[in-house]
């Protein structure tokens, strides 16, 4: 179980900040891994994933980020959207899934596309290549509905300042 330590507004999307209840480190994760959301609607139990934006390194100090876009067709998403407060108890699974670079199998050069919220991952692996992290080169080709809707435009640009490694060509 995590506590909602912070939200952030993101255009039509929330990043919710998760921390241990008690501050203490959470599991060691790859960046561009995701963890499930569980959660109680109505009569209905349910879980959904969630890519975590935020860097590995991060989890060392308790926290983790997922980013949830306001989709009303949804079912889950509307639901966390609207109800997460600061405070909140989530249930959430361990960080899971393969895609993350593996320098043994993945080039040192490696371009990412990505479309609206679907960024996610690769922020997460921009800011694990900026903190020293991953050892990797990341082009991003980056497209969203309009300029308003770049999720995380002020963290990549801080990213591309820092960083060689990391070249965003975001429309």
């Amino acid at each position: 179980t995590l506590v909602v330590r912070e939200i952030k507004e993101r255009y039509d999307a929330k990043e919710f900040v998760l921390g241990s209840t008690d501050g203490s480190p959470l599991p060691y994760f790859r960046a561009g891994q995701y963890l499930s959301i569980k959660t109680k609607i109505g009569s209905s139990y349910t879980s959904r994933p969630y890519s975590i934006c935020s860097s590995p390194k991060e989890a060392l100090n308790g926290r983790v980020s997922v980013m949830i876009e306001n989709y009303p067709e949804g079912f889950v998403a509307p639901y966390l959207y609207k109800n997460l407060k600061v405070g909140d108890i989530v249930t959430t699974s361990s960080p899971m899934g393969s895609f993350y670079y593996e320098p043994l199998r993945d080039g040192k050069n490696v371009v990412a596309l990505a479309g609206g919220s679907g960024v996610t991952p690769f922020i997460s692996m921009a800011q694990a290549i900026c903190d020293g992290v991953e050892d990797f080169n990341l082009i991003l080709l980056y497209g969203s509905r309009n300029r308003e809707a770049i999720y995380f435009k002020d963290e990549l640009d801080r990213i591309q300042a820092l960083t060689d490694k990391v070249k965003v060509i975001d429309r």
